[in-house]
């Protein structure tokens, strides 16, 4: 799939509301949304897509809007009529032009975790570095408003009800992310000699048959990454956590690698065998472990292929097969060609 196909698949994927539209598992919508979003405005600012980083930029404005809590977003909009204990509906309707969704009422998953601002805060970072001005204001005073909001929220992530959402309390690597300027504490430098650790997780989980999710290193890598383009010094800290990686061909991870370290770990090569339809994980390992993918299932990528946005079911097959909107291969292209 070469690089004006995958871009065309960004389009086609973005909704008229300017978000991906949710993903299913477990029979539940559970979603990504806002920090695929996030990562895709990142790719599309890098590439030059000013017409598609407009659109994901509408989209997160549109979803600060919806909790009614300006410096807050969602972790994702469900367009469906099922109700779930954790989506909130609101008083808004779905429009007539989404794809037999027209009548429902919009709900919100309002329980946003801090990965999800990570890809967010990334996006935003690229965002604010473009030459149009109607993308870069709007994503200074996004970042004005996510930052205002988490010093008066002390530092946690709240809902619009003000209620901390579960993975909202920020740790100081976080803080760090969202606030590149904040100064440097000796403890804050040891968490970041400490982070290599996470391998002796890994294995441990490794021998008893599973794996440390694949979602931790992405979200830690790409905030080393955000930090590192503030603090170059920091950079020695991403190798550090990526040396445990650098085997699995993750081609985000190695774009980042070659940004920082002017190095030629493979990128496009690996983007070329990449299908575009891949088996995403079984039933029994949605069941057992939310979130896991067995690295033979997906590896390559950190990122849920997509399936049919408005399917209400899983269907009977042992795999659940996705669609994949090859944003992922973007952002790797686009950071691999800064």
């Amino acid at each position: 799939m070469n690089k004006k196909e995958m871009i065309k698949g960004v389009k086609e994927a973005i909704n008229r509301d300017g978000v991906f539209p949710y993903e299913w598992g477990r029979d539940k919508p559970l979603s990504d949304q806002l920090c695929l979003t996030g990562y895709t405005l990142g790719a599309m600012c890098l590439l030059g897509e000013t017409d598609i980083a407009k659109r994901l930029m509408k989209g997160l404005l549109w979803m600060e809007e919806l909790t009614g809590k300006p410096g807050y977003l969602p972790r994702c909009v469900y367009y469906g009529n099922k109700e779930y204990d954790y989506i909130k509906k609101i008083n808004l309707y779905v429009g007539s032009a989404t794809e037999g969704m027209a009548g429902n009422r919009i709900g919100i998953w309002n329980d946003t975790s801090q990965d999800q601002y990570v890809g967010l805060f990334f996006g935003l970072h690229f965002a604010r570095r473009v030459e149009d001005t109607s993308i870069s204001n709007d994503a200074i005073g996004l970042t004005a408003r996510l930052q205002g909001r988490l010093v008066k929220d002390k530092m946690r992530i709240k809902n619009e009800d003000g209620k901390t959402c579960k993975h909202g309390k920020l740790n100081r690597f976080f803080q760090h992310i969202f606030f590149p300027y904040m100064k440097w504490t000796w403890r804050d430098k040891l968490t970041l000699k400490l982070m290599p650790l996470m391998k002796l997780q890994d294995t441990l989980k490794r021998i008893m048959g599973n794996r440390l999710n694949r979602s931790n290193f992405h979200m830690i890598l790409c905030g080393l990454f955000l930090i590192s383009q503030h603090k170059p010094e920091i950079k020695k800290y991403y190798k550090s956590v990526y040396k445990h990686l650098k085997n699995e061909e993750n081609f985000v991870f190695n774009a980042m690698y070659n940004v920082l370290f002017n190095k030629n770990k493979p990128v496009e090569e690996i983007i070329e065998r990449t299908p575009s339809r891949c088996q995403y994980v079984s039933k029994n390992c949605i069941v057992k472990r939310d979130y896991i993918v067995p690295i033979e299932d997906r590896p390559v990528s950190h990122w849920y292929p997509k399936e049919d946005p408005y399917m209400e079911q899983i269907d009977n097959a042992e795999y659940t097969n996705r669609y994949t909107t090859r944003a992922d291969c973007l952002l790797a292209l686009a950071i691999h060609r800064r």
